[in-house]
C-alpha cells in the first residue's frame, strides 16, 4: 500500500499501474484499485497514466497461473503475446484491459507497448523526483532514458 504522501508524488509522474482483479495473494480492491484511485486523484496529467487490469494471469506460454498474481509476465513481454500463426510477439496480452487516468480505454497495438510508452516519458527537470513536467523526447533522449530505466530496474534487484 502506498501512503498518501507517496501517491501525491506519484501524481506528478506518468505511471503505468497493473494488477489482477482475481489476485489470490493481494486484494485488488483494497490495494491496486485504491492506490490507483489515490494516484489519479493527485495526478497533474491523468492522460499520461495507464492502469492495466488482468482478469487472469498467464505465463508467456499461455498457461493460467493458479494464484492470478504474476501479472509481471505481461510487462516482461512488453504487453504482447506470441502470435500462434506467425510466431511474432505482436498480439495484445490476453485477459487484460487498459485505461488511462481519465478512464478512457487504451488499445495496445504492436509495437506500441509498455517500452514505447516509457520511452516517450521524459522529465523536464531531472533535479527533483517530484517536480517538473513530462514531455515527449527525441530518439537519442528516449534511448538514454530507456537504458537508465533498465539499469535502475536491475540495480533495484541487487539491493
Amino acid at each position: 500500500n502506498a501512503t498518501s504522501a507517496e501517491t501525491k508524488v506519484l501524481g506528478k509522474l506518468p505511471v503505468w499501474f497493473f494488477g489482477s482483479s482475481q489476485d489470490l495473494i493481494v486484494n485488488y480492491t483494497a490495494t491496486y484499485k485504491g492506490v490507483w484511485d489515490d494516484i489519479i486523484k493527485n495526478q497533474t496529467n491523468p492522460a499520461s497514466c495507464r492502469f492495466t487490469t488482468f482478469t487472469y494471469t498467464v505465463d508467456p506460454d499461455g498457461k493460467k497461473i493458479w494464484n492470478n498474481h504474476e501479472s509481471w509476465h505481461a510487462f516482461c513481454c512488453d504487453m504482447f503475446f506470441k502470435n500462434e500463426n506467425t510466431g511474432a510477439w505482436d498480439v495484445p496480452w490476453p485477459y487484460t484491459g487498459t485505461v488511462d487516468g481519465n478512464g478512457k480505454t487504451v488499445t495496445l497495438t504492436y509495437p506500441n507497448g509498455m517500452i514505447s510508452w516509457l520511452n516517450n516519458c521524459q522529465r523536464h527537470d531531472a533535479s527533483s523526483s517530484t517536480e517538473g513536467k513530462v514531455a515527449s523526447a527525441n530518439f537519442f533522449t528516449k534511448l538514454l532514458a530507456f537504458l537508465r530505466r533498465i539499469i535502475q530496474f536491475f540495480t533495484g534487484f541487487l539491493k
